[in-house]
């Protein structure tokens, strides 16, 4: 069921600080942290305590505030401003960290008292990064995107191995790739198409080095591709690439990073079946699958 027409103040123009989409749904931050979601909520990813869809933005239950937000395939989960993680939404494969196999329709309390400065919501799992930059992550592990050396499942965060300082994580379908304070990039998981981008189509249930020796600042896990930004604004992608989401001017998949074509500096890059990035003068690009007019130039050809 979709929700009626709203003309509450709810529903009224929100000013967003922060917004995240995951696969049919989305949220975002208004200035004093509170959380809106809106889109596909079968199983609560909204957290508005039902599972009506919705077709606009509804606050999220209860009265937490939070600093940072993330939308995976079917669940939510934020970081409040006292260090706190929360997940809401489908847990059929523990991704939500509480301990408990059920839908939660609103925020449930991640299991334990680490203080979590960033948390990135994936498709069955999740991973989120300490204040002391330790990361952690919980839920599905067939592929061993848990990063643990094993490929169980974990219903509360695990600790990832290899000892990493990390600034930055980022959940994928498959797999998980991760920014360390020295700028060093790390993914683990399935390679299943180079996704790693340690140069093989390795399985990797430990944190492994990616390929090229290139600083990253920032670095996301899509389906079955990465991409990151150097700290001068270069974007590098690897991975799947047959609708050309590396954007490279190729459909072959890479195994290591392959630099963005056109010379673009861009401060924010996001992969998926297709890319996007935003300049630093602000303008967007995105490249790859252009099935629907996912890349919102007019037309349905890939690029």
């Amino acid at each position: 069921p979709t929700d009626p027409p709203d003309r509450s103040a709810a529903a009224a123009a929100l000013t967003f600080t922060q917004i995240t989409s995951g696969d049919f749904h989305s949220c975002g931050l208004v200035g004093d942290g509170k959380a809106y979601c809106w889109g596909l909520n079968p199983v609560g990813q909204v957290g508005d305590g039902t599972r009506m869809n919705r077709s606009r933005p509804r606050a999220v239950s209860g009265a937490l505030r939070f600093t940072q937000i993330a939308a995976g395939t079917s669940h939510t989960c934020a970081v409040t401003a006292t260090n706190q993680a929360y997940c809401w939404g489908s847990s059929d494969n523990s991704q939500l960290g509480n301990a408990r196999h059920s839908t939660m329709l609103t925020p449930s309390l991640v299991r334990g008292t680490r203080k979590f400065q960033q948390i990135s919501a994936g498709f069955r799992h999740t991973c989120a990064v300490t204040t002391n930059n330790v990361t952690f992550c919980w839920g599905d592990n067939d592929w061993g995107q848990l990063g643990i050396g094993t490929t169980s499942e974990h219903d509360v965060p695990v600790k990832v191995l290899g000892g990493l300082q990390v600034r930055r994580v980022s959940a994928g379908d498959a797999h998980t790739c991760a920014v360390t304070t020295a700028d060093k990039a790390y993914c683990w998981g399935t390679g299943q198409n180079g996704a790693l981008g340690d140069g093989t189509l390795e399985q990797r249930n430990a944190p492994v080095a990616v390929a090229g020796g290139h600083s990253f600042r920032r670095i996301t896990a899509g389906g079955g591709s990465s991409c990151g930004l150097t700290p001068s604004n270069v974007a590098w992608c690897w991975g799947y690439n047959v609708k050309g989401q590396v954007g490279d001017g190729s459909t072959t998949r890479r195994l290591v990073p392959s630099r963005v074509s056109g010379g673009l500096l861009l401060k924010q890059a996001v992969a998926g079946l297709h890319s996007c990035g935003v300049t630093t003068g602000n303008r967007a690009y995105c490249w790859g699958d252009n099935f629907t007019g996912a890349l919102g130039d007019g037309t349905e050809t890939n690029h």
